[in-house]
């Protein structure tokens, strides 16, 4: 279903500018193969809300992804769009409702064994060295210890779903 609540800075669902404060886009999944070994993940937040750093940034959020579905998030700065994204992560804890992922609790996932299902690359990052597109989607392999063949065979389905083969080799810092 589609999410409902509200976003940083208030109650309101609107911004000043008349923009929802929290839109999540559904997308229909495409017809891809699968990746080797992949498990389809479902995540389901209910009636979260979360206050990080003290004031509450996300009121009442509530969403769930079923298997292929895909959601964009959308919003103006300040609506709570990586805030929301960060919770699903679990990179913090809701301050109440739930965040559960794969039907259990975001919070009950030890590190490691959480990034093996779950990989998030923020649109800011510490990643600042002039690593290939390639290389960054390698990256996401490491938790899994299958090896240099198998990871490379699934960051190239990955490329491929993604239609971002294209970009294998360019570098990750020229991208916008």
């Amino acid at each position: 279903g589609f999410p409902h609540g509200t976003g940083a800075h208030g109650n309101s669902r609107r911004h000043r500018d008349g923009y929802s404060r929290c839109a999540i886009l559904h997308l229909t999944a495409s017809t891809a193969p699968p990746l080797w070994h992949a498990t389809v993940s479902v995540m389901t937040i209910q009636a979260a809300s979360a206050a990080p750093w003290g004031s509450p940034l996300l009121h009442d959020i509530s969403l769930d992804l079923g298997p292929g579905q895909v959601a964009g998030v959308m919003g103006p700065n300040g609506a709570g769009k990586t805030t929301l994204l960060r919770l699903a992560a679990g990179d913090f804890p809701a301050t109440r409702g739930r965040v559960m992922f794969r039907d259990r609790a975001i919070t009950d996932w030890h590190t490691r064994e959480r990034a093996r299902h779950l990989g998030v690359l923020p649109q800011l990052s510490l990643l600042n060295f002039p690593y290939l597109v390639e290389e960054v989607v390698l990256l996401g392999r490491t938790p899994h210890d299958s090896g240099t063949a198998v990871d490379k065979h699934i960051a190239d389905q990955a490329l491929a779903l993604t239609d971002t083969g294209h970009l294998r080799h360019r570098l990750y810092t020229q991208l916008s």
